[in-house]
């Protein structure tokens, strides 16, 4: 992220260089809708799983790595419905952290010399961890995914040229989703991809808060 702060305009209003700049300024309000790591009370789930905590931590000490990663995988993928992905369980690869992910997909990227499409508007660690590692970058505009039976000639006319598409959905900052009614979309999107060849990149970090 670019945590650089700009020193404030002679008019009242600050002039803010991206959306890191807004969030910054938002953590010293007391209601701050651009942060990510949202500050709430505990559900009634919730402060029960802080109740068994110690339960929690004495099984995990009996458990190896790959038995807490394996029931993690499950738990996780059963959620969000994605129980093809299952079936493949033993190639899921974790990492601690959304920008570690992001990282290793642009060293990727950056090792085979593959060009990539970046939804837009897109939060700025996205763009700024790619621009890092050099990779080279084209805007795909969010408004080609509003119609599930225009997304197909979009991409043809804005991606032909590109060996990756990179999408996050939930969209930052827009909350825009490729599945808001209904999978035809994501479903066009895949097609495109599997029909011309481009590897298909999806951030799917906000996708529990659906």
């Amino acid at each position: 992220m670019n945590l650089s702060v700009l020193p404030a305009p002679a008019s009242t209003s600050r002039a803010l260089e991206d959306i890191t700049q807004h969030e910054i300024s938002a953590l010293k309000t007391r209601h701050n809708l651009a942060d990510a790591h949202t500050h709430q009370h505990q559900s009634a789930s919730q402060a029960a799983i802080v109740r068994k905590l110690p339960q929690l931590w004495n099984r995990a000490q009996s458990l190896t790595q790959y038995e807490s990663e394996q029931a993690f995988i499950k738990a996780f993928y059963q959620f969000h419905g994605q129980h093809h992905a299952l079936k493949r369980s033993d190639e899921i690869y974790l990492v601690y952290a959304a920008s570690i992910a992001m990282h290793i997909t642009a060293t990727y990227l950056r090792k085979h010399n593959l060009s990539v499409g970046l939804i837009e508007p897109c939060f700025d660690n996205l763009h700024d961890l790619l621009k890092h590692m050099e990779v080279p970058m084209t805007p795909l505009p969010e408004a080609i995914l509003a119609d599930p039976t225009q997304v197909y000639q979009l991409l043809e006319k804005h991606a032909a040229k590109l060996d990756a598409i990179f999408l996050v959905d939930p969209n930052n900052p827009t909350g825009s989703s490729m599945f808001a009614d209904g999978p035809e979309t994501f479903i066009e999107v895949a097609r495109y991809c599997r029909d011309h060849q481009k590897i298909l990149i999806l951030d799917f970090c906000f996708a529990s808060f659906m």
